[in-house]
């Protein structure tokens, strides 16, 4: 069924909230004389406020209100009077040190101890260069830098489980609240890099929604972490860990169902590789304006490595989080540590022998902060092209193609 904008955008309206929150935030890093007192701020809200409720239906007058609501947040950050929210500063030591201990004493290898502390919780610092430098090669860093997908892999399947073990409403909110609380510890153990707190935001929400019975537009979920971003510490949005978080799940969002649906398999095993190949390739056109824009360069078998190692390091880190929630005290503990420590070994001399014996090849790619902003809005067109939205969206496309083309022809 085609839809309309009107109703696109009635359901998705927190993607234009923080679109024009975030156009009013770009706005206030512009503005370098402007001034503006505690009291104009004040009153200026105050107005707008007023503007907003007295409005009898949606109109531009809105839009203008939000930016504006956005100028405000940003003007308030750069003169100091909104404090900025470093969730660095904020960090469950205690939980990290013993995690660091148990991992040491159940992994002896101190390589293979060093990748896990790296994989589970991105401790960086006992990684072995080489192979870290492998790892960099072959387009594979958010593997052990910690990232989103780690939190997602741990945090959602388990609240799926959850969520089917009772119909009872009152354990399924118990569930939910431990489970919340769990997934703000893990993000704090980890540093609360802005792109763990991108995937915390977003599995809050979805967890949230789910208990609500809400219908669930993912669009609106990434949206929705974003708008908290640009709220409580929008300067975290320069994050690069923080972009490619977001760019890949955009990247999937638009371009995996798309992908997905080319092939009609029905071998489990085919089903399978066909479904991280797909999740790979859309993650890959998320961020490859964003990989071209900060590093210039990319992985020539970006595809195939993430496509192969990203399972294999999926299931050794459900593998660590077991041995994490076993106690000490079980012999289990030490079985699963000699079982995981060789399964690391052998990864990574797989890893590294490839890597020391075929040629790894380096595209070298270009692209301007216009470049990146006409890159999403073709993709945004696009996407809604293929969502038959309206039949107005492919000429947009073009159009934007077509600035591209102009802008790359006079530059």
């Amino acid at each position: 069924m085609t839809k309309t904008n009107a109703h696109w955008r009635a359901e998705n309206p927190i993607v234009f909230i923080s679109l024009h929150l975030g156009i009013g935030i770009f706005i206030s890093t512009l503005v370098s004389v402007f001034y503006f007192t505690k009291y104009n701020i004040l009153f200026g809200f105050a107005i707008s406020l007023f503007l907003l409720i007295i409005m009898p239906k949606p109109n531009w007058i809105n839009n203008i209100v939000v930016i504006y609501w956005g100028l405000l947040i940003g003007l308030m950050s750069k003169q100091g009077w909104i404090l900025p929210i470093d969730f660095l500063k904020v960090s469950a030591a205690n939980f990290s040190t013993q995690f660091l201990r148990k991992i040491d004493y159940a992994i002896v290898d101190k390589a293979a101890s060093g990748f896990a502390k790296g994989l589970l919780l991105g401790y960086k610092s006992d990684i072995d260069k080489v192979l870290y430098n492998a790892y960099k090669q072959l387009g594979l860093l958010h593997i052990i830098a910690i990232s989103g997908m780690h939190l997602e892999i741990i945090f959602k399947n388990l609240h799926l489980q959850t969520q089917t073990l009772t119909q009872n409403r009152v354990v399924q909110f118990i569930f939910l609240i431990v489970l919340l609380f769990c997934v703000g510890t893990y993000t704090l153990m980890t540093g609360a890099s802005p792109s763990v707190v991108r995937a915390a935001l977003f599995f809050s929400l979805y967890g949230l929604g789910k208990f609500l019975s809400a219908p669930i537009y993912t669009l609106n979920l990434i949206a929705g972490g974003i708008l908290c971003m640009l709220i409580l510490d929008w300067p975290s949005i320069t994050s690069i860990g923080l972009q490619l978080s977001y760019g890949a799940i955009l990247g999937i969002y638009v371009w995996y169902h798309f992908f997905y649906k080319i092939l009609e398999i029905k071998n489990p095993l085919l089903v399978f590789v066909w479904s991280n190949l797909c999740m790979s390739m859309a993650a890959q056109l998320g961020t490859l304006p964003i990989i071209a824009f900060h590093f210039h360069q990319m992985s020539s078998i970006v595809l195939v490595s993430n496509c192969i190692m990203v399972p294999i390091t999926n299931l050794l880190l459900y593998g660590l989080v077991i041995l994490m929630c076993i106690p000490n005290q079980l012999h289990l503990v030490e079985y699963l540590g000699k079982a995981v420590e060789k399964y690391i070994i052998l990864m990574n001399q797989g890893m590294l022998k490839y890597v020391n014996n075929m040629p790894i090849g380096q595209a070298e790619i270009f692209m301007d902060k216009w470049d990146i902003v006409l890159y999403f809005i073709g993709m945004f067109w696009l996407y809604r092209w293929l969502q038959g939205v309206k039949n107005g969206n492919l000429l947009y496309l073009i159009s934007t193609i077509s600035l591209w083309l102009i802008k790359k022809l006079f530059s």
